[in-house]
């Protein structure tokens, strides 16, 4: 019996939504967000970042803050010449506790275009069962994806190597990986905490806000010169920046 596994799959609805947005972002792109509770008061602040300066590699982040500070980093990549992608999750306090998670995809193509074209010409690509690698800095696991779905026993063994705070931390933000511009953060963690990744909140809403360029230095992700430049030049004329 096939088996249609989800990450590849999720991979697909990524690919497109980047190859949509490739042409548009030379390079680097980011977008800060405010995520506020119903009665308008702050639940979250989060800058997302995109990179699409190399057409081999391919690099989104986030940047989650809560109203106490940083909480949670999520840096996914692909590099489509390895046909390696992963996502880490990296904790905004204790002491940068982080987990990983990496596929290797079954694909011959060496460019994100070129990875798509591949995909749609060959939709058998969806249900192949790929290695998935769970590692921390308390040890890795490595299983089929099909042998980490939950109720199968070799899920227990990444509980092991994924630090319980760091758990809890992802799964409390389920309303945060529910918006769909961060739609790729939430599925890797499938392997790493018990139902669903991501849903669709009630209570939170989210917009878009001005260049933060203080809070992604507090990140460790300061702007560069040009965006700021960019950024002063955007005020000086009068106009509206939400994209830096």
């Amino acid at each position: 019996m096939r088996i249609t596994l989800r990450s590849v799959r999720h991979y697909f609805t990524v690919l497109g939504f980047m190859l949509l947005c490739a042409p548009a972002v030379a390079g680097e792109m980011r977008t800060h967000y405010a995520i506020v509770h119903r009665d308008r008061s702050p639940a979250y602040y989060v800058t997302s970042i995109t990179d699409h300066s190399n057409p081999n590699k391919s690099t989104r982040r986030y940047l989650i803050n809560d109203t106490a500070g940083p909480l949670l980093e999520v840096e996914a990549r692909t590099d489509y010449t390895t046909n390696v992608s992963w996502t880490r999750y990296r904790s905004g306090r204790s002491n940068g506790k982080w987990i990983k998670v990496s596929y290797e995809l079954p694909f011959t193509s060496r460019t994100l275009k070129d990875r798509l074209a591949e995909m749609k010409s060959n939709p058998s690509l969806a249900t192949v069962d790929i290695p998935v690698i769970v590692e921390s800095p308390a040890g890795a696991v490595r299983q089929l994806e099909s042998a980490l779905r939950p109720g199968r026993p070799e899920r227990e063994s990444v509980k092991k190597v994924a630090d319980a705070e760091l758990r809890a931390t992802i799964a409390s933000l389920r309303g945060v990986f529910g918006f769909p511009v961060f739609a790729d953060a939430g599925p890797p963690a499938t392997f790493l905490i018990d139902g669903p990744v991501a849903e669709r909140s009630h209570d939170l809403m989210i917009a878009n806000m001005p260049p933060d360029c203080e809070f992604d230095a507090k990140w460790g992700m300061p702007c560069s010169r040009d965006q700021i430049t960019a950024i002063h030049s955007a005020i000086a004329s009068g106009k509206r920046s939400t994209s830096y």
